[in-house]
């Protein structure tokens, strides 16, 4: 993000609001309250820039590797085959279920090839 960007986002968080910059409310405070922030990035490599210290230390910050393809659909198909029981559904949507996380990965794949990310 731009760095005025990101310095606004700090203000917010850390003052709970911020000043009007208005010709007549010039210096007024506009308090934002009872707001949760959840940020996510990736790492700052290939044209991506880090955001500053002064923001990053607002928030918990931790790492999640990306799980295999196979660890993927054990986890989601196995999801999936407990919440669609044959005893409840016909054999037409259990056939569906069973593509259903093959199909999804399939289509991350096309679309993290086709929507590069912008530096």
């Amino acid at each position: 993000g731009d760095q005025t960007t990101l310095e606004l986002v700090r203000l917010v968080i850390e003052h709970g609001g911020v000043y009007f910059l208005d010709k007549d409310k010039r210096g007024d405070f506009k308090t934002c309250e009872d707001l949760q922030y959840l940020a996510a990035m990736q790492h700052p490599v290939g044209g991506k820039n880090d955001i500053p210290n002064r923001l990053k230390r607002n928030f918990f910050i931790f790492n999640l590797v990306l799980p295999s393809i196979t660890s993927i659909n054990d986890i989601y198909g196995q999801m999936l085959v407990g919440r669609f029981t044959p005893n409840d559904f016909d054999d037409a949507t259990l056939d569906v279920v069973g593509k259903l996380t093959e199909s999804t990965i399939r289509l991350w794949r096309s679309m993290k090839s086709k929507m590069l990310p912008t530096p």
